[in-house]
């Protein structure tokens, strides 16, 4: 409902205005967006039963998993920051991050 003529000219004065103070050149200006990854699958595969079957039992994870979340950012030249993972929790497991990207933080 926000996204109308009025409010995007003032976020785009608003963002000249910062641009103009800090003299901020493209390539130092990051576009970042989050998403949540959870550490269990999420959906069951497919379970195929005999017809007619009024009870079929399928195998489900115990584990509630833990959410992951994971910024990406990249700049207009297309030059990425290094994926930042976060984890829950005070005491990280090394093991977490094991196969994880280059340079990941």
């Amino acid at each position: 409902m926000s996204f109308n003529p009025v409010n995007v000219t003032k976020f785009f004065d608003l963002y000249k205005s910062i641009i103009d103070k800090f003299h901020s050149l493209p390539h130092h200006i990051f576009n970042c967006d989050e998403t949540g990854v959870t550490t269990v699958r999420g959906k069951p595969s497919k379970i195929l039963a005999k017809t007619g079957r009024r009870q079929v039992g399928g195998l489900v994870s115990a584990e509630r998993g833990q959410l992951v979340t994971v910024e990406l950012g990249m700049n207009i030249t297309g030059t990425f920051i290094s994926p930042l993972f976060i984890f829950s929790g005070v005491r990280m497991k090394m093991e977490l991050v094991n196969d994880a990207p280059p340079e990941s933080m």
